[in-house]
């Protein structure tokens, strides 16, 4: 049986018009703010994958319907205190929503959810953190080769696959491990445990298991390439695919634009309209072929600062730079300082 892939192009008319997510603090509906965290996105949790990818699959959509907000929060799936005790706080048949009526619609168990295609054998889990925290470990859990995705997930459908142990604080994480045979579809349930404060972390991501039939992602056909077709890429670099998945760092040119991945996606159009920065995984570089344009004229030789150094009154921050404070919101572009160093907001 042919199961469905996640990668459809997403449409965000209807949704634009709601609130959008902070970058950094995600509004609960009581009014009370919570930091957002982040999500796995290779393979994308349902929370990511109706946020961004398929949010026509009909689980997704009721799942906006239900509450929007809880996409919008995609990256605060969450426990404030659990402080480990993950199966005492969550309930059989309640783990995708880590017991949260927030997110109870991603409970729902059937077959619709949007699954990525994945092997028995090595694989590498990639997981995105819009705001950083030190670990004490990243669980992931594989359900059993029983599992009925029909019925709601419960503690004893899980199989431990990998433990990362204690892990310093990252923007973006890659576990590599080895996943059991199994075949058919099956959930990823992942646990995040931070090591500076009880606080937890959740995900679900559904996978199908193709066996040695799911296609390898990972060998382009380099025999293929038509060399007697002009390139239809920007400054030599790649056109984008929607066939293609990309991840953080990946540079593509787009009608005339080279764009850069700022985390794993793959169908997301790079010239998607939004209304926030974060709500898009591509960051726009430049617009014209850069290798053509050496910057000759740029070193400002004849003009030394000679007059810039303060040598009446050093500021308290690093370099007039505004020092980072814990009561501020700060979002793409902003310079802070802490602890002498100088940091910049993504």
């Amino acid at each position: 049986m042919v199961m469905k892939t996640v990668g459809a192009r997403i449409r965000i008319g209807a949704f634009v018009a709601a609130v959008s997510a902070m970058f950094f603090v995600g509004v609960l509906p009581t009014g009370a703010s919570v930091e957002a965290h982040g999500s796995s996105t290779n393979p994308p949790s349902r929370y990511y994958t109706c946020r961004f990818l398929e949010p026509e699959n009909p689980n997704c959509a009721a799942a906006w319907s239900s509450n929007s907000q809880a996409l919008y929060d995609w990256n605060e799936v969450n426990i404030g205190d659990v402080n480990g005790q993950h199966r005492a706080r969550i309930p059989d048949g309640q783990l995708c929503s880590a017991g949260r009526s927030k997110y109870a619609a991603f409970d729902v168990a059937n077959s619709e959810w949007p699954a990525t295609d994945v092997s028995s054998g090595p694989f590498t889990m990639t997981y995105t953190a819009t705001a950083p925290h030190a670990t004490a470990y990243f669980k992931l859990y594989l359900t059993n080769s029983d599992y009925n995705p029909n019925q709601p997930l419960a503690w004893d459908d899980l199989s431990l696959v990998y433990d990362s142990g204690s892990i310093a604080r990252q923007s973006s994480y890659a576990f590599n491990m080895n996943l059991p045979e199994r075949s058919g579809r099956h959930i990823l349930y992942l646990v995040w445990q931070r090591s500076d404060s009880p606080e937890a972390f959740y995900a679900c991501n559904d996978v199908n298991f193709g066996g040695t039939q799911t296609p390898p992602t990972t060998v382009p056909p380099t025999t293929v390439p038509p060399t007697t077709a002009p390139p239809t890429t920007t400054s030599g670099v790649s056109a984008w695919s929607s066939y293609e998945t990309y991840v953080a760092g990946d540079v593509v040119s787009y009608d005339g634009v080279v764009y850069e991945a700022k985390w794993w996606t793959r169908s997301f159009v790079p010239d998607t309209p939004v209304i926030n920065p974060w709500d898009t995984p591509w960051k726009e570089l430049s617009t014209m072929p850069p290798t053509t344009m050496p910057p000759t004229t740029m070193p400002p030789t004849t003009a030394p600062p000679t007059t810039a150094p303060p040598t009446t009154a050093p500021p308290t921050t690093t370099s007039g730079v505004s020092a980072w404070s814990s009561y501020e919101t700060y979002v793409a572009g902003d310079v802070v300082s802490y602890d002498g160093v100088v940091y910049e907001a993504k």
